[in-house]
């Protein structure tokens, strides 16, 4: 201004005044640096740097691993731009399966802030699973069974065929089991399982290595009774690999069952040390040609009550009435007898009578000419269960009647004269004739009548001796012979 001149001048000031300015003054700014930014981030899984899914940048502040972490806990290192700035690292650790977020807090000297994040998944720890071998026992098949592994999607079951050999994938498996249906039977295998987590990488999660046989599947056996017997019948079906097989008998399910037989055959009748009305229960292993490790598990366990044997019925006729006469042997053990009837071999039988005996005469509608077919059963003295199977079907005709004849002399002739009432159903009588006893007869005469004089060749004094048969239209229904009678002729 002096050297303006204008030292005396007065001069004038125009300050501009802004409107909503602060009533007080200003405080003096904060001392330090405002830097709080970083140099770079780390992240480390043991001893392995993760790699980000771009590179770093200070002024980028989000961030993601491009690969999973298996640990609960990472390590990381962040650099800040100044080194008078501060850094705070959470989120690092106790990780939990899944997304997981880390927080990197940078504070400047200044004491302002700024945040840094890092992403990343923690993949699941899979577990070895526990694995137990043994065999299916209906198809003898290697069995691998386990407990569920955690964290497991699914389980891929290795074979070998000795334990140091080359393994190869058999199957993937959603369960916790595995039959491995391949097997051969009499062979040796070695497993080992793998259990597989949601992300699909397998873990250090092997099991330990079993083995196990491939046995014989069991025998399916059906239990039923000999017809003939009424002993326990077991049948099942050959059982292929099987050189033999051995039958086990108990008298409760949970009894001790002791081996009654060892066979070749596929049929086993217990014919020794079985009592009728007795239930006995057995099972039956298949044995292995060539290797006693691969013998079947045994059969399901089926049950039988022994039977009485079934009566072995002879059918006749009961020479005085022609009626079909049954008669058996007596059957230890039975009570009585049931005799059942029908009028065809395949028809309807009907019970004709129950009885203690071992003789059955059937006189109550049997029409001589027809032919009628019999069953008998014998019936168990105190368990019905044990009751026979019915007897072989016989059949019988049933005959006409046999004649009664009276001898006698004619009053005129003094021939021997023989008498007896009408049949019926007979068409006609034969007479017979023998000059013994038990000699040879010979026919005499048919006829319709009922009233018969051996006029000739006969000779007075001697002894004659006579039968009459009553002949039926049906010749396998004639009688039997009458009783013999003798006579002679007086003149």
């Amino acid at each position: 201004y002096n050297d303006s001149g204008l030292i005396k001048s007065a001069f004038t000031f125009e300050i501009p005044v802004y409107e909503d300015m602060p009533s007080q003054a200003v405080s003096e700014p904060p001392k330090g640096n405002n830097n709080n930014y970083l140099d770079s981030i780390k992240v480390y899984e043991g001893d392995i740097k993760k790699t980000f899914d771009k590179s770093f940048s200070r002024f980028t502040n989000t961030y993601e691993l491009k690969y999973k972490v298996k640990t609960s806990e990472v390590t990381v290192k962040a650099v800040p731009n100044d080194e008078d700035a501060s850094v705070t690292v959470s989120g690092h650790k106790a990780l939990t399966n899944g997304e997981n977020k880390i927080t990197i807090k940078v504070k400047s000297s200044s004491g302002l802030t700024r945040y840094y994040y890092v992403y990343l998944m923690k993949r699941e720890s899979v577990e070895a699973p526990n694995v137990t071998a043994s065999n299916n026992p209906t198809t003898g098949k290697p069995l691998l069974t386990w407990k569920k592994a955690d964290n497991a999607d699914v389980y891929k079951v290795y074979r070998s065929t000795s334990k140091d050999g080359k393994y190869t994938l058999l199957n993937t498996v959603t369960g916790c089991k595995f039959t491995n249906t391949s097997a051969a039977t009499g062979k040796k295998y070695y497993y080992k399982v793998k259990a597989v987590g949601t992300s699909g990488v397998v873990g250090n999660a092997t099991s330990q290595v079993v083995s196990r046989v491939c046995d014989l599947p069991r025998p399916v056996v059906t239990a039923s009774n000999d017809a003939e017997t009424g002993k326990v019948k077991l049948t099942w079906k050959a059982v292929a690999g099987a050189s033999k097989y051995e039958v086990y008998r108990a008298t409760s399910k949970n009894g001790t069952y002791v081996k009654k037989n060892t066979q070749v055959g596929t049929t086993y009748v217990n014919t020794a040390t079985a009592e009728a009305g007795q239930r006995y229960y057995y099972k039956v292993k298949a044995i292995h040609d060539s290797n006693t490790y691969a013998n079947s598990a045994y059969s399901k366990i089926v049950n039988r009550i022994c039977d009485l044997p079934r009566p072995v019925v002879t059918a006749s006729n009961d020479a005085e009435t022609g009626k079909v006469k049954l008669t058996w042997k007596a059957v230890a053990g039975a009570s009585k007898y049931e005799v059942y009837r029908a009028t065809s071999k395949n028809g309807t039988y009907v019970k004709k009578n129950t009885q203690v005996g071992t003789t059955y005469v059937n006189t109550a509608t049997a029409e001589a000419g027809q032919r009628y077919y019999y069953k008998v059963k014998a019936i168990h003295d105190s368990n019905t269960y044990a009751n026979s199977a019915y007897s072989k079907i016989v059949n019988r005709i049933c005959d006409l009647p046999r004649p009664v004849v009276t001898a006698s002399n004619d009053a005129e002739t003094g021939k021997v004269k023989l008498t007896w009432e009408t049949v019926e159903g007979a068409s006609k009588y034969e007479i017979y004739r023998s000059t013994s006893e038990n000699g040879t007869y010979v026919k005499k005469n048919t006829q319709t009548g009922t009233t018969y004089v051996n006029t000739v060749a006969v000779e007075a004094g001697k002894l004659y001796y006579y039968k009459v048969r009553a002949l039926h239209e049906n010749c396998y229904a004639s009688s039997a012979d009458s009783i013999i009678v003798n006579g002679k002729a007086i003149r």
